[in-house]
């Protein structure tokens, strides 16, 4: 079996005084699909964020393919082949739909491989026909959609998503678990932190429970789906 995508170990992080993450520990294989679930206030954002270099890492180690990620800053994350959707997606509302999406590949460096412009296109036809629309006119959906988009156009090996279905529709929905089955396709291995089990179950193959900065729980997807009692104390609102 090949080495782990991503490794995380020990992690413990927050913001000021206050410790947000205590003993985050989970991996991701080249390939796969792996959900971070647990109500709000738990960790998963900061998890993500710690990852990705935006809030800072106090014990504990993350390893992206042989690389310590401590103390490197997000660009060169990005460099690595980090790939980060934010819950609050983070578009740039004054700019065109095309402008945020060729902008990442302007001060992170373009990466080689799978996706451009047209595949990020044919993947969101929608951005295809509002591509010179300001970004900041788009619905809830289709900015998420963009910042998918943004993301992938830095052909990333990893893709990082927070809370990628909150706020969105049922359709919304079904249409992003198919999007997420083709960026799987295309050789992209998902971190998705989220609190909708039915929306990751329908997208990963693994899932870690976090609870009060910890992870107690990893196990297949299908077994925490399957586990009532599990659910009712982890992730039942």
């Amino acid at each position: 079996m090949s080495a782990p995508l991503l490794e995380v170990r020990g992690l413990s992080a927050g913001y000021g005084p206050i410790t947000v993450l205590f003993d985050v520990s989970l991996t991701v294989n080249p390939g796969e699909a792996v959900a971070l679930l647990g109500r709000n206030g738990t960790g998963k954002t900061t998890t993500l964020r710690t990852i990705m270099g935006l809030t800072d890492l106090r014990a504990g180690e993350v390893v992206f393919k042989g690389h310590r990620l401590h103390r490197r800053p997000p660009f060169e994350v990005a460099r690595l082949g980090v790939g980060f959707v934010p819950d609050d997606r983070r578009i740039f509302g004054e700019l065109t739909v095309e402008d945020n999406l060729l902008l990442p590949t302007r001060w992170a460096g373009r990466r080689n491989g799978f996706w451009n412009l047209d595949r990020v296109y044919s993947l969101f036809p929608v951005l295809a026909q509002f591509r010179k629309l300001r970004a900041g006119a788009l619905s809830g959906g289709q900015q998420k959609m963009l910042a998918i988009g943004r993301a992938l156009m830095l052909n990333p090996e990893l893709l990082l998503l927070d809370e990628a279905a909150e706020g969105l529709g049922p359709i919304i929905v079904a249409e992003l678990v198919k999007v997420l089955a083709e960026v799987r396709a295309s050789g992209i291995a998902i971190l998705l932190a989220d609190q909708n089990l039915h929306f990751a179950r329908r997208v990963a193959d693994r899932a870690y429970i976090i609870d009060r900065g910890t992870t107690p729980v990893s196990a297949p997807m299908a077994e925490i789906w399957a586990n009532e009692e599990l659910i009712r104390q982890y992730l039942t609102v």
